[in-house]
């Protein structure tokens, strides 16, 4: 819904300059707004399947408040660095993400232990904005690393190619796979809350898993495009059919 969102923002805008601005300003107010609308029983007003769109006691996992905001911070960082990822500057750019991301990620620890923003008893890691602050100078500091190496790599090697080009698929499946779906119960609710060294584990069974899934169905589209588009319709119409 996000991504169709911005879409429609790119149409409007009709500049970069302006369409960042308006990714903002939106993610903003959807980040300070979370708290109230998290307050809300929206299924007391909207039918469900809208409701769920918007908050987590439908149990919907990743509604727009706050995710969406993650998704606009993410294309006003994509329009406003896109200019200066180069490899010339690749370097300077990893160093700035890093101050950034160490800043917000600090302050936000600092202000929700100082009780600032006090939006009263809401769930800090669903809902406050200083949880997503501090998630987001956490992506910075991750892409600030990932930028400091990216200077000394020359060309992506095959296989990194092909999981760079299955992002998408790795990002639906392993959802899917963690939290439920129609087909699984998830490894969450199937395990329920698990020590560090096995939540570990199991991440370094899941990273195994989706890297070999991605590599396998990038070669399957490479190679056999004909089968690639039966799995495509399969898997739409096994999406679908519940629904029916």
């Amino acid at each position: 819904m996000t991504l169709l969102a911005l879409q429609f923002l790119i149409g409007l805008s009709k500049t970069p300059r302006r369409f960042a601005w308006a990714c903002g300003v939106l993610a903003a107010a959807i980040v300070l707004w979370t708290p109230i609308v998290n307050g809300v029983s929206w299924v007391h007003y909207l039918p469900l399947t809208v409701a769920s769109y918007l908050y987590f006691d439908t149990g919907s996992l990743f509604p727009l408040f706050p995710w969406a905001g993650f998704t606009l911070v993410g294309a006003v960082f994509g329009v406003t660095a896109a200019p200066v990822a180069t490899r010339a500057h690749l370097p300077l750019l990893a160093r700035w993400l890093f101050l950034t991301g160490a800043v917000l990620a600090v302050s936000a620890g600092l202000m929700a232990g100082a009780d600032w923003f006090d939006y009263g008893a809401i769930d800090w890691w669903r809902s406050h904005p200083l949880s997503f602050v501090q998630r987001f100078g956490s992506v910075l500091i991750v892409l600030a690393i990932i930028a400091a190496v990216s200077h000394y790599v020359t060309k992506l090697t095959p296989p990194l190619q092909g999981l760079a080009e299955e992002s998408l698929l790795v990002y639906a499946v392993h959802v899917a796979l963690l939290y439920g779906s129609h087909w699984t119960l998830g490894l969450g609710p199937m395990l329920g809350p698990q020590p560090p060294r096995v939540v570990a584990l199991w991440a370094f069974v899941m990273i195994v898993a989706m890297t070999a899934m991605a590599l396998a169905w990038n070669n399957i589209e490479r190679l056999h495009p004909g089968l690639a588009a039966v799995c495509r319709v399969t898997a739409v119409v096994a999406l679908i059919f519940p629904f029916l």
